[in-house]
């Protein structure tokens, strides 16, 4: 019987996986089942820069290239020697072997390209790609891992070998609450495993020699950036100066896909984000054509943050000037406070909209909602970019994400205006500064999950 069809988009991979780790860490994120994971970013801001300096801080790479950083390591070639063939998620938590998403239940070729290649399969708990495909099969469960692991055991089944079991979060290989990758291995060798070798940064592993569709392949790394780059990875740590690595592996034997052909399908999506950047390691030499340079598409360090609080400023960071981003926004309306005149007899009437940064960018979502790409089987092998598909409002679902922040927010502005008197406010000045203190505030409130870029008065009357 034919394995069901799965509509799978770039766009439902993102949102899906991002609405998962709310609950269990997003693709592959791991939490302990008897507590809620914090969140990562902003709200444990002190351990995520701990962690970071943990994982080589902000020189990582030490003034090197991936491909200088592996020839310098003694013993190099160990970390081909892959202690099994059984298929894991492509989280760093679970570490060996061969990896795809969700174990491989999100892809509808997994049995032709899977077979005689592997030869078990694990699964493991709290897997944000397990929650995808409940969602996407509109499958009513309260237990998203146990479906992925009735399918795994399916799978396992159709390729005549045995399902090894879930992997407990407590098992997997980093903290339970956060994802500590600094850089995603796109492996075009089958055989790669960075943590056989001390020295080789943390990273996802997607074995891309087992996916015959590129288009697949590249839908599952742009979902692993999403996550580095989202609050359950190191997020806004990664900038252009210190970026997440795309590091593209090929060139241990003549079956290797050419690191050429994998910088080609990884050159576009890394470019809009100017805190990635792609790398390649050549194991030992291309065995047809040219190897792809050392760094295929470098980081952009003049797009990040200026320190000075000018321009697009740092998650969580007060002061600065005011700039408009045409982000998202949040209005209060028709609001009135009492000022801090003597006496309390002036009132201010107002209305307020905050704007964010747009989320693009070293945002969590890192992806450009106006477009849909679906991929669809055309062949029964491969898939064909297709548009179309169900539309979106993003900025009713920006305020949709944001309810819970309404009242601490309004809280903030009131404090803000109320703290004002009647000579401050009826300057330009006073009114910058008093939009300047508002934006402080607020960004202070919403923390590293949201950038506030500028504060805008829709109304304001003062009797």
């Amino acid at each position: 019987m034919a394995r069901p069809h799965i509509l799978l988009s770039r766009r439902a991979l993102f949102r899906l996986a991002f609405a998962a780790s709310a609950a269990f860490v997003a693709c592959g994120g791991s939490a302990a089942p008897t507590a809620a994971p914090k969140k990562a970013t902003g709200h444990d801001s002190a351990r995520t820069t701990a962690l970071w300096n943990d994982s080589g801080g902000d020189n990582l790479l030490k003034g090197k290239n991936f491909q200088t950083l592996f020839q310098g390591l003694p013993d190099r070639m160990r970390a081909f020697a892959l202690k099994d063939t059984h298929l894991r998620c492509i989280d760093e938590g679970t570490p060996g072997g061969l990896h795809m998403a969700g174990s491989g239940v999100l892809y509808q070729n997994a049995v032709e390209d899977l077979r005689g290649k592997i030869t078990g399969i694990w699964t493991h708990e709290n897997c944000g790609a397990a929650a995808l495909y409940v969602k996407n099969k509109k499958i009513q469960t309260e237990s998203p891992d146990a479906v992925a692991d009735d399918e795994a055991k399916k799978l396992a089944e159709k390729l005549g070998i045995p399902y090894l079991g879930r992997i407990a979060a407590k098992d997997m290989r980093r903290p339970t609450d956060i994802h500590t990758a600094r850089a995603i291995y796109y492996d075009g060798t089958g055989s790669f495993d960075p943590t056989l070798i001390p020295g080789m940064p943390q990273g996802f592993i997607i074995s891309r020699k087992l996916i015959s569709d590129p288009a697949y392949a590249r839908a599952e790394v742009e979902v692993a950036i999403g996550i580095a780059l989202g609050e359950h990875g190191f997020g806004s740590h990664f900038t252009g100066a210190h970026p997440l690595y795309v590091v593209i592996v090929g060139g241990l034997t003549p079956e290797s896909i050419p690191s050429r052909t994998m910088a080609e399908e990884m050159r576009a999506g890394a470019e809009k984000y100017h805190n990635v950047e792609v790398q390649t390691i050549i194991a030992v030499q291309e065995s047809s054509g040219v190897p792809a340079p050392a760094i295929v598409k470098p980081a952009d360090p003049s797009k990040d943050p200026r320190k000075d609080g000018h321009g697009a400023g740092a998650h969580g960071a007060p002061g600065g000037a005011l700039a408009p981003s045409f982000g998202p926004t949040l209005a209060i309306r028709d609001r009135m406070v009492n000022l801090a005149d003597p006496g309390g007899r002036r009132y201010l009437r107002f209305s307020v909209a905050i704007e964010f940064a747009p989320h693009g960018e070293g945002h969590g979502m890192a992806e450009d909602w106006s477009g849909l790409i679906s991929y669809r089987s055309s062949d029964g092998r491969g898939y064909q970019d297709v548009t179309g598909g169900p539309t979106s409002d993003p900025q009713k679902e920006f305020e949709e994400a944001m309810k819970r922040y309404i009242p601490p927010i309004e809280d903030a502005v009131t404090t803000v205006l109320s703290s004002k008197t009647f000579a401050e406010l009826t300057t330009a000045e006073g009114k910058d500064q008093a939009k300047r203190d508002i934006r402080d505030r607020v960004q202070r409130v919403v923390g590293d999950l949201e950038k506030v870029t500028n504060v805008y008065f829709t109304e304001f009357v003062i009797q």
